[in-house]
């Protein structure tokens, strides 16, 4: 019947894409095993402290694997910005001619794997979300206010009416700087939770990063607007 032929060429369509989409899969972790420039030795991350807080780990994929890295807060940049561009001038469509419709397709999902993986890991909030994430103990944003604490949101307060208030990008440019130096301080501190395996001080740490960045955000929204 056209409904039994229906179904099974959509059950042929469906194995077809799988199959490409693990063959892809198998390129790039063939790739990652010849290449390993961020992950050369084992990650020295410990184990997360039971403080009572913490819910039991469960595994989920990374932006860290697509990549071929070792979960890590502190990350080298440029080795990270390589590691991008080898991928992506290997996964190119060029490099690939003659493959099917269907493995062209799974070709560009890795791509955009990929393309997210680097954008996520290149950002310190999001590369702290991301790590609390994959370790089963997500940060729910409802519940920053709550872990950073009054007297934490008075200071973004304050800063936010300074950022308002400010007369000229010399001033933005200042509380930019200022923000920066907050910003640089809290990775610091929660790459030192990280590899405790310290993940209550790093939730509230990555939920103190997630103000500050905003509050980058707006410095930068501002400058060159201020009359």
């Amino acid at each position: 019947s056209i409904a039994s032929t229906r179904s099974t060429l959509s059950s042929a369509l469906h194995h077809e894409r799988k199959s490409a989409v693990n063959k892809f899969e198998a390129l790039l972790r063939g790739t990652f095993v010849a290449r390993r420039c961020l992950s050369s030795a084992p990650s020295t991350a410990a184990t997360p402290v039971d403080d009572g807080t913490n819910k039991p780990q469960t595994q989920h994929s990374s932006h860290f694997e697509t990549l071929g890295i070792q979960p890590s807060f502190t990350i080298n940049q440029d080795d990270l910005k390589s590691t991008y561009k080898t991928l992506m001038n290997e996964l190119h469509p060029d490099r690939h001619m003659g493959k099917t419709g269907v493995e062209m397709e799974a070709l560009h999902d890795s791509a955009s794997a990929v393309t997210r993986a680097f954008e996520e890991l290149s950002k310190p909030h999001l590369r702290a979300m991301h790590l609390l994430d994959i370790s089963g103990l997500p940060l729910d944003e409802n519940d920053s206010g709550e872990l950073v604490g009054n007297e934490f949101l008075m200071t973004i307060m304050m800063v936010r009416e300074n950022v308002e208030d400010a007369n000229s990008d010399e001033e933005l440019q200042q509380l930019l700087k200022e923000n920066d130096d907050r910003m640089q301080q809290c990775c610091v501190k929660l790459d030192v939770a990280f590899e405790a395996g310290d993940y209550a001080t790093a939730k509230k740490l990555s939920a103190q990063l997630q103000y500050w960045s905003r509050v980058e955000e707006t410095i930068k929204e501002n400058v060159g607007s201020v009359h």
